[in-house]
């Protein structure tokens, strides 16, 4: 442990901090901690051909497990892929353990579906995309594919998930 310029730093792993605990075992150490941006992207049936972006961007937090993250992609052309939509570039892989799935929110504009539609966004298992599913008050969930985009279809999200 030093301390220097106002900063505690831990000097090796497996260090931390523990918070409000009468045992000091590893599930309870504080000992990780960042924030930083990310560039997420968009694809089609896991492809890319075509898409040009006018605005991309991502901000995280990184408490433990935990990360908390906040974009935006806005699309000048949707190109020519075809098949689920996919969000691309979070900023770490998520937890494949049961029970982690995540799922966020979601604005989106220029965007085509069913009338009294539910628009979701979830995190896919052990991976750093996300998938947008919509809902209809009468139908089950549908991932949403290229036939739901148009060439300016810009949205913004909002999330938290485990790694």
């Amino acid at each position: 442990l030093t301390l220097g310029n106002g900063n505690i730093v831990f000097g090796t792993a497996s260090k931390g901090i523990y918070l409000g605990v009468t045992s000091a075992t590893a599930a309870n150490l504080l000992d990780d901690y960042e924030e930083g941006t990310f560039t997420a992207g968009i694809t089609f049936g896991g492809s890319a051909t075509g898409i040009t972006l006018n605005r991309q961007y991502g901000f995280y937090t990184k408490i433990g497990r935990s990360v908390h993250v906040h974009g935006y992609v806005s699309m000048e052309s949707k190109g020519s892929g075809t098949g689920a939509a996919v969000i691309t570039g979070l900023p770490f892989a998520s937890s494949g353990s049961t029970g982690s799935d995540s799922v966020g929110s979601l604005l989106v504009a220029q965007t085509t579906f069913a009338n009294d539609t539910h628009v979701t966004l979830h995190v896919n298992s052990s991976s750093s995309t996300m998938t947008i599913s919509d809902t209809a008050s009468t139908a089950a969930s549908t991932t949403m594919d290229e036939g739901n985009f148009v060439d300016n279809t810009a949205f913004k999200y909002s999330l938290s998930y485990m790694v």
